[in-house]
This record gives structure tokens, C-alpha cells and sequence, in this order.
């Protein structure tokens, strides 16, 4: 194990941290701002938005976004991780203002296609950053910490949403983006480029296996056909992908459907909803930080000690979400609503490590393109759909039953990755 265990973080490091963890805060924020009741009236009264319109602001987001990350994380692998993130937010921040700047719900979608591809840059490019800068005994809890961006930016966006309204929550989250993407252009925080330039492709993580591009395909695609088979001919990384894509299906179906279910369901009013659902956000604001604390302390005893708690915090989720299906109303629900939250959070820092852990540094955005891509397209994207289908044909309590048992086999699927990551550590099978 002393392989993988580092020194102490460079304090040089951490105003550069700051810097992406605000990154990550105006990235949810911008995604978020649009999810509000208030929005949509005042959507409803500007443009004469439909319901389906404004539903379809959240697809014009997300589609683009997950399309978009893959290329984007690639290109980080080629040239400058910092700048390339630097031009996604450029591209989010302006696009949100013009978002601000609409005439009809046409042009406001198109200028929300443009937030959501310019956010693509933004995990990918911050994940592969942080695990290059960090030793990787504290890999899991540093990208913890910075994924409560995720929680918090999410906060920041629907608050403005509820509070500013249209077109003002709009430019309020987009607009300080300008400032931080110069930022992060001139280097003006933590290491210089040099150090944070991908080494050559031989400064290896991991055994993996050389896989050629295809001769048929030229230059740029042929290197980023040969990086994408390369990411996927390992093994324990295609089984944390599928468990990815499972946690996110889970997580989508519970985030779109949950106050709904406590409302039609449980029998709670709209205000004491919300607010059940802001205990469950502070659960997930703790268990994000602990999952990256546990999964490093498992990771100095085993190999695959940042998968086994990535299964164990979705493990003990699953079983929470079964009790809060059975549950009435009251101290317990709550309690238990909590805890869902704060397990099923566990893993953001430990998968994004993990996947760093497995493939060489050149193809670190690459990888971590790859698996949030495909968790979002076929994760995601379905998830509160098809929860949607099946509560009209029963009832949205049992279609609960579709994302927790999606929670239920992601626990089984990454106990399987964390035997496969310590055997591929030990013969690189």
C-alpha cells in the first residue's frame, strides 16, 4: 500500500481548491435556478410557457450536458485542464446571462442548451485536477469536500430562483462566472501550468492493457477512439460504470419524485415537505464529506476499500428508502429521511477517486468524462420518467420501488468492483 499513500497537501494547493469549489458552486447554481415555482409562473406570464415547455428546459440542459462531457474531458487530457475548464465556465456564465436576456421560450432554450454544455467542462476537469494535486490516501475526502458545491450550489440557485425570480435569479448566478473564468485563465490561484499538465502516458496508475486505435481513422479521432477502448478495457472501471449508472438512476428518480411523494403519498402539506426535504439536504451536505473520509481511511487496508464503502453507504440507503416506503408521518420518517440522504451521498468522492486510481494520468479527464457522460444519459436522464410511467400504472409509492431497488443492486455491483479492483491491482486481470 505505500504506493498509493502521498505526502501531506501542498497549502499552495488550497486557494486553488477554493477556486473550483466556487466553480462547482456556480455550476449547480446555474443548473438549478430554473427549478423553482416562482420561475415558472413568472415564465408562464412572460412567454405563455406551457407546462411541457417548461419541462423541457430541464432536457435541454441535461442532453447537451451529457452529450458534450466526453469530448470536453478528452480535450482536458490534451491540452490545458485549467484553461479548458476556464472556457466551459466563460461559456455557462455568458450563456446564462443571455438566458436572463430572453424574448420567448425558444430562445430561452437554446441559451439553457449552451449552460448545459458549457457545464460538461466543469466535473471532469475539477475531478482529474484535484486527484493530480492530492495524494491518494486523500483523494476521496478532498473531492468531497469539493462536491458540496453540489448541495450548496444547488441551494444557491433554487433560493434565487424563489426569491429573484425571473430574468434577475438568472443573471444573479451567471454573472460572477466572467470574474472566476479569468481566474482560472491567467493561473492566478494554486500551481503553475506546468504543474498541472498531464505527464506522458507512461507515468502509469494501474496495470492496464495497450490497446491501438484503429489505422482506418485518422488523427484526432483516432486518438480519441484508442483512449475510450483503453478506459474501457478495464474491467473493475466497466463495473463501476454500471454501478454509477444505477446510483444515478436512484438518486433521479428519488431528487424529482420525493417532495411529490410526501405531498400525495404521506399526506404532508407543501410546507412541511420542503422542509423535510431541506433535513434530507443537510444529511446529504454531511454524508458527502464523510463518504470521502471513510472511503480513505478503508483505502489504507484495502485495495478496493473506496469501492466497499461506496456499497455499504448504498447498501444501508437501500434499506432506508425500503423503511421510508413503509413509514407514516412523524419523528422516525424524518429521522429516516435523513439517513437515506446522508448514505446515498457517500459516494460522489470515493467514485471519482477510484476511477482516477485505475487509468494513467494522461487519460484521467478522459475516464472521468466517460463514466458521468454515460451516468447521466442512461442514468439520469430516464430516471424520473420511468418512475413516471410506473406510478401511472400503479401508484408513486410502488414506483418508489423501481429506484430503491436500483439502489439495492448498485450496492451489489460495486461490492463486485472492489474484488475486481484488488485483483487487477494484483495481476492486472
Amino acid at each position: 500500500m505505500a504506493n498509493i499513500i502521498g505526502n501531506k497537501i501542498q497549502p499552495a494547493n488550497w486557494s486553488f481548491f477554493a477556486l473550483l469549489a466556487i466553480v462547482n458552486l456556480l455550476h449547480y447554481a446555474n443548473r438549478n435556478v430554473v427549478v423553482h415555482a416562482r420561475v415558472f409562473e413568472d415564465l408562464r406570464e412572460a412567454f405563455a410557457a406551457t407546462q411541457a415547455e417548461i419541462g423541457l428546459l430541464g432536457t435541454a440542459f441535461m442532453l447537451p450536458h451529457a452529450l458534450v462531457t466526453l469530448p470536453v474531458a478528452w480535450l482536458g487530457d490534451r491540452f490545458d485542464r485549467q484553461r479548458v475548464l476556464a472556457i466551459g465556465l466563460l461559456t455557462w456564465s455568458a450563456a446564462g446571462i443571455l438566458s436572463a436576456l430572453s424574448w420567448s421560450m425558444e430562445s430561452l432554450l437554446f441559451s439553457r442548451i449552451a449552460v448545459g454544455a458549457g457545464t460538461a467542462a466543469c466535473v471532469p476537469m475539477a475531478n482529474a485536477l484535484i486527484c493530480q494535486l492530492v495524494p491518494a490516501d486523500r483523494q476521496a475526502r478532498t473531492i468531497g469536500i469539493y462536491n458540496l458545491g453540489l448541495f450548496l450550489g444547488g441551494v444557491v440557485g433554487v433560493g434565487a430562483g424563489a426569491v429573484l425570480g425571473f430574468p434577475i435569479a438568472f443573471m444573479a448566478v451567471a454573472a460572477p462566472g466572467l470574474l472566476f473564468s479569468v481566474f482560472l485563465w491567467l493561473h492566478l490561484f494554486g500551481p503553475k501550468p506546468s504543474a498541472i499538465h498531464s505527464p506522458p502516458l507512461s507515468s502509469m496508475k494501474a496495470p492496464t492493457r495497450s490497446v491501438q486505435a484503429s489505422p482506418t481513422h485518422p488523427g484526432w479521432l483516432a486518438s480519441f477512439i484508442g483512449d475510450c477502448r483503453a478506459i474501457g478495457s478495464v474491467a473493475p472501471l466497466r463495473t463501476m460504470m454500471a454501478g454509477a449508472i444505477l446510483m444515478a438512476f436512484a438518486a433521479g428518480g428519488y431528487v424529482h419524485w420525493f417532495i411529490e411523494f410526501l405531498i400525495t403519498d404521506v399526506g404532508m402539506s407543501n410546507a412541511r415537505a420542503n422542509g423535510l426535504f431541506a433535513v434530507a439536504i443537510i444529511g446529504g451536505v454531511l454524508g458527502v464529506v464523510t463518504g470521502g473520509f471513510v472511503a480513505d481511511l478503508w483505502l489504507r487496508h484495502h485495495r478496493g476499500g473506496r469501492q466497499l464503502a461506496i456499497s455499504c453507504g448504498v447498501g444501508v440507503s437501500a434499506a432506508c428508502a425500503i423503511a421510508l416506503l413503509n413509514l407514516p408521518s412523524g419523528l422516525l420518517f424524518t429521522a429516516i429521511a435523513f439517513l437515506l440522504m446522508f448514505f446515498i451521498s457517500w459516494y460522489h468522492g470515493p467514485i471519482a477517486a477510484a476511477v482516477d486510481e485505475l487509468v494513467p494520468n494522461s487519460r484521467a479527464a478522459t475516464a472521468q468524462g466517460t463514466y458521468i457522460a454515460l451516468m447521466h444519459l442512461l442514468g439520469t436522464a430516464p430516471s424520473s420518467y420511468v418512475v413516471g410511467l410506473v406510478a401511472d400504472a400503479s401508484d408513486l409509492r410502488f414506483a418508489m420501488y423501481v429506484p430503491t431497488a436500483a439502489m439495492a443492486m448498485a450496492a451489489l455491483v460495486f461490492g463486485i468492483a472492489a474484488r475486481k479492483v484488488d485483483r487487477y491491482h494484483r495481476d492486472g486481470s
